[in-house]
């Protein structure tokens, strides 16, 4: 299996590459298929046609896409053809095919979806006993002392997130039980409580309704006044300990299964013993299903929950119920359980209910615990088929726990309902297996046989939208193979109870947690690749993107995969960093650089809300971004298919974009940008990363919480990889003082990120054995492991072997041990210089970079992150080469102006705003060249005398005269005010022959363009301007004499859109989700009609008649510049 892996690797990925020792500047300006971009293209609600097939597939081949990734997906498109095609249906499979041939016809590279929709593995031949699954419990208590006999409760077999809370479609999930094992314990008398009087300030609570287990049945609290606090009051009668504290907030169920918003970050749990004088005790965290929040022991008769009046208003990210983005922002609770006896603090999301992205931060006080391990007692084997148990306990009070599974319910989504099915359970692999082989046949069928390199090549499974599952039918065994001792004697822990001890407790709940990790990455992810490859086949797995919403590790579900993948949408202002996205792809590009895949895809340029907005221009800066976090496949979403032909633009992905498709107003103008994106990706492609600093981040922790806000303390002008524990123990070796890995990579040390503070005894071994061997690492002394597998004395040994002492300089074998929380002071002594400075530039310069070695030459990414012109000097840790300019939009290559000073390379970098440009270093060459600065002279200013011809049909009169240009948006004429298409812009002018003698090029300056343009001169092209400086150089095509200019420019959708609504419109030029009931179809009555912004349509048009124009057309001023005395490029 490794071998026909890494055979097929090599045959399907590298390709189109360059000579190790070399890098031909023929294949940067002409980029070879495997460095194009991709994009997914969406087939949505079965709106497909084999005529719109055709022109998709013939505009990718057009403008240089090297193919796509096909999802059927259902977000609610309007139906606009006569039969709708349902997913897998005779004539769904007919279309499919009917792609796949004009695909291998155009040499467009097919890859299709890990599941109908876009997450994850499910499908309508997933039986429900193949399906994802919940571990879940009941209670019963009995006095010890005399026999038992009686049937234990049934712990609930609905479908949901959590215990009986039911999915968002409780008729198409179905129910399921098995019971799995069955423990008791005694519970010592002290920690039992008498059942309190509750009252409350608004509502309808009663303590047993309050304390039967039932999550989902809720009551509204209210406050007695407007703007006054809510409260709910336990009344014991007299003063009790309390240690732990349960809420449950009601019903909640949503695609990501993440959690509910709760009562809001300011409640509060408060004691009294007159119900006149209270105090805190603990501010509560109430978000999810169930949270149990571990308390101070406090001695009191009153105890009440206490929620703020500015709490209800209170915005929050992940609410869907109860407050904030809620349907009424109520303040639900259905459960309220106060414990006499320690309770493990946040164990719902510790066991993998919901996710905890710091894990360590929710370690429960240290307590004494109620019952032992030793003390549990293993019932299953007295426990009847219909659930009866018969037996006689010890004297005392007993708790008995029946612990079993039922189904999350998750479903694939969003697909038709002929391709919705059940998430199959992905912590097994027998039916991971059984879910792929059947999905893989569906798409042999439909393809006519051609899976494989030549036809169906690559699958992608999509961000993980499949919510959270902790149990599988093999748990338990899988737990004892894989963490070397039995769970039976803690599982009460699983239902909240301190076993031992805190340390204890929380120890075996990562433990378990760990467990689903390892099962979610082998028995799924691993699997998956496996399967695939039988077929000849690729995995692209993105697996989580950003904010995780799985326990995995995200290297390790990315690992097996042959094209690691994240994301990066289009937020904030151009030119911003974003946190989150940059982790998540430095992540993959990590997994790339340390198991060798080299490919690093993304989901890219994702946007939502404001549909045909977006130009080559304005997605440059955060496509720059991505490519500085490491990738180098651009997988462009999204282009959706469009079954019509001359309705534009046509249908959408919901509210989701970037809306890239041949009805795009420049989708005929988009070679250019595309081919940038293929030059970069093709030298980024090429040999290997130069990463100085593998940071260490812990395990059981996910890189996009720890650095989603700030990345890892590495100093800038130095990069880094992450390894998690597998790179650590599995791929990486020390070769003369470096970390290394079989297939080439290297860094100088490991830094343990700062915060790592628990390390298992398996990691700390490997870690102590390649200092030994020669490593550096940099890093504060762990407080011990996480982990109830580990000997506490060999860890402890460990730690004492690495860290003597808790600061300074350890000696260990061949390697050292910096004892600190930030890398500098060993980054210095080790004398690990930047790679990369500026040493001249603006006080407020963002310059970026990445380096790649191809064989004995150095290739550097630089991009300018402000939005004007600027020129550097940089300082670049190599010398010997001379130092040359790629520019990845007109792939020419240029001298450039540099000197060596101390062993660096200082090399003078022109920027256009958000410009980059690659660093080569190649070619041996003087020690230092000054090549001379262009001389610019102004020939002409061309901004008036225009005469403008409108694309027909769009509204806007045959043609405009123009004394002086202007903006277009801001016409007195509507029919040029909401003009949207291409508009040609021509005028002569007079060239004399001195003009052209002796000028190394003589460029036309467009100034403001609107939003992109091409240029034609004596009719012939001068090329398409698409970002700015927006220049061309025409030299090429100039005459002297009279010379006949055309500019050619596109702008965006959105002022034809914004047109169509206006008052007395009662035509629309346009065709947009709206329009769809025109072409008389009768439109069904779908979910997504109302669950868009503000209860509109999904795929609602969110422009109105007020909606502000973008600015439109070529605005100039434009100029005639002459250069002199400039190098030539290339």
């Amino acid at each position: 299996m490794k071998l026909v892996s890494c055979t097929l690797a090599l045959t399907l990925l590298n390709t189109g590459g360059v000579s190790a020792e070399d890098v031909p500047l023929d294949s940067f300006q002409t980029p070879p298929s495997a460095a194009k971009p991709r994009v997914w293209w969406h087939w949505n609600s079965g709106q497909i046609s084999k005529a719109g097939i055709d022109a998709d597939l013939a505009w990718m081949q057009r403008i240089g896409l090297g193919g796509y990734q096909a999802f059927d997906v259902d977000v609610g498109a309007p139906r606009v053809i006569e039969a709708p095609l349902a997913y897998m249906s005779p004539e769904w499979k007919d279309a499919f095919k009917h792609a796949v041939d004009g695909s291998i016809a155009r040499n467009l590279e097919i890859g299709v979806a890990g599941s109908p929709g876009w997450s994850e593995s499910g499908g309508p031949w997933v039986k429900p006993e193949q399906a994802m699954k919940k571990y879940v419990w009941s209670e019963t208590r009995i006095d010890g002392g005399k026999p038992f006999v009686g049937k234990l409760a049934q712990p609930p077999e609905s479908a949901g997130l959590f215990q009986n809370n039911g999915t968002a479609d409780p008729s198409n999930s179905p129910s399921l039980y098995r019971d799995s094992k069955v423990v008791a314990f005694r519970l010592p008398p002290q920690y039992l409580l008498p059942l309190p009087v509750a009252t409350a300030s608004g509502g309808d609570f009663g303590t047993a309704k309050l304390t039967d287990g039932d999550v989902v049945a809720a009551s509204e609290l209210t406050a007695r006044a407007p703007g006054s606090d809510a409260w709910l009051q336990y009344d014991y009668g007299r003063p009790v300990t309390i240690r732990a504290i349960t809420v449950a907030t009601g019903h909640f169920a949503h695609f990501g299964g993440s959690g509910g918003a709760g009562l809001g970050p300011q409640a509060r749990l408060e004691a009294s013993n007159d119900g006149q004088s209270w105090k805190m005790v603990s501010e509560l965290e109430t978000a999810g299903p169930q949270r149990t929040t571990a308390v101070p022991a406090t001695t009191a008769r009153l105890f009440r929950v206490v929620v703020p009046a500015a709490a209800k208003t209170e915005k929050k990210a992940d609410a869907i119920l109860n407050i904030g983005d809620g349907p009424s922002g109520k303040l639900l609770i259905s459960e309220l359980v106060l414990h006499g006896a320690p309770a493990i603090n946040a164990w719902e999301s510790k066991a993998g209910f919901t996710i905890s992205h710091d894990y360590y931060a929710l370690a429960t006080p240290a307590e004494r615990s109620a019952l032992r391990a030793a003390d549990v007692i293993d019932l299953t084997s007295k426990l009847g088929a219909d659930g009866s148990l018969n037996w006689t306990p010890p004297r005392g009070q007993w708790v008995v726990l029946r612990f079993g599974y039922s189904l999350t319910g998750q479903r694939n989504a969003p697909a038709q309902a002929s391709g919705s099915g059940l998430e199959v359970d992905k912590l097994s692999g027998a039916d991971v297996t059984s879910y792929i082989s059947q999905y893989l046949d569906k798409y042999r069928d439909a393809s006519g046989g051609r899976l494989g390199q030549s036809g169906v090549s690559n699958m992608i499974f999509d961000s993980w939208e499949a919510g959270q599952a902790n149990w599988t039918p093999a748990m338990l065994d899988q737990f004892k193979r894989l963490r070397g001792y039995d769970a039976i004697p803690f599982l009460p822990a699983l239902a909240g109870y301190v076993v031992d001890s805190s340390e204890t407790s929380d120890r075996f709940l990562w433990d378990f947690r760990r467990t689903q990790q390892e099962l979610l990455k082998t028995q799924h992810y691993d699997l998956l690749s496996a399967e695939l490859h039988q077929v000849g086949m690729i995995r692209y797995g993105e697996s989580h993107e950003g904010s995780p919403h799985v326990i995995g590790d995200g290297m390790e579900m990315k690992a097996s995969a042959d094209v690691p993948m994240a994301a990066m949408w289009v937020r904030g202002e151009p030119g911003s960093f974003q946190a989150e996205s940059f982790a998540d792809i430095r992540e993959s590009a990590s997994v790339a650089h340390v198991w060798g895949q080299n490919l690093v895809a993304a989901e890219s340029l994702t946007a939502a809300g404001s549909p045909w907005s977006l130009s080559p221009r304005s997605l440059k800066p955060y496509a720059d971004l991505m490519m500085l976090a490491g990738v180098n496949r651009f997988i462009l979403h999204s282009s959706v298919h469009q079954p019509l032909i001359g309705k534009a633009p046509g249908l959408v992905l919901g509210p989701f974009g970037h809306w890239f498709n041949r009805n795009d107003t420049w989708a005929e103008q988009a070679g250019p940008w595309v081919s940038y994106l293929g030059r970069a990706s093709h030298l980024l492609q090429q040999g290997q990363a130069v990463n100085d600093v593998a940071v260490f981040y812990g395990e059981g922790a996910s890189i996009t919480a720890l650095f989603g806000e700030k990345p890892p303390a590495v100093p800038e002008g130095l990069q880094y990889d992450y390894v998690n524990a597998d790179a650590i123990k599995t791929r990486l070796s020390v070769k003369d003082g470096r970390l290394v890995t079989e297939n080439g990579m290297s860094w100088r040390l490991i830094y343990m990120s700062g915060q790592v503070q628990w390390v298992t005894l398996p990691t700390l071994e490997r870690l102590r054995d390649l200092v030994r061997a020669g490593a550096v690492l940099v890093g504060e002394r762990p407080l011990g492991s996480p982990s109830l597998s580990d000997d506490p004395a060999k860890v402890r040994a460990v730690i004492s072997e690495l860290w003597p002492s808790a600061s300074g300089v350890a000696k260990v074998g061949a390697g050292r041990v910096y004892a600190a929380k930030l890398p500098d002071a060993a980054l210095a002594a080790e004398k690990i210089t930047a790679d990369f400075e500026l040493v001249q530039a603006p006080a407020d310069a963002e310059v970026r970079f990445l380096h790649r070695r191809v064989g004995d030459s150095d290739v550097y990414f630089v991009a300018n992150r402000k939005d004007r012109a600027q020129t550097v000097q940089a300082s670049f840790r190599t010398v010997g080469k001379a130092a040359e300019l790629w520019d990845p939009i007109t792939g020419k290559s240029t001298p450039a102006s540099y000197r060596t000073d101390n062993g660096r390379t200082i090399v003078d970098i022109p920027f256009d705003p958000f410009g980059t440009t690659f660093v080569v270093f190649q070619k041996k060459g003087p020690d230092a060249q000054t090549i001379p600065v262009a001389m610019s002279q102004q020939l002409a200013d061309m901004s008036n005398d225009w005469s403008v011809a409108f694309q027909p049909g769009r509204g806007a009169p045959a043609k405009l005269a123009l004394d002086q240009l202007r903006d277009l948006s801001k016409d007195a004429d509507p029919g040029v005010r909401y003009f949207s298409g291409t508009a040609s812009y021509k005028r002569t002018l007079r060239v004399p022959k001195s003009w052209l003698s002796g000028a190394t090029a003589v460029k036309l300056d467009l100034g403001q363009v609107e939003v992109i343009a091409e240029v034609l001169v004596n009719g012939r092209s001068a090329g398409i301007a698409w970002t700015t400086p927006y220049q061309l150089d025409v030299a090429p095509l100039l005459k002297p004499g009279v010379n006949r200019f055309e500019v050619r420019t596109s702008n965006l959708w959105v002022n034809r859109v914004v047109g169509d609504r206006q008052p007395g419109v009662t035509q629309r030029i346009s065709f947009t989700h709206e329009d769809a009931p025109s072409l008389g179809l009768e439109q069904p009555v779908t979910m997504f009609d109302t669950i868009g912004a503000g209860g509109k349509a999904f795929g609602a048009t969110p422009y109105t008649a007020d909606t502000p124009l973008p600015s439109s057309g070529l605005i100039g001023p434009v100029r005639l510049i002459r250069e002199t005395s400039a190098a030539k490029g290339r």
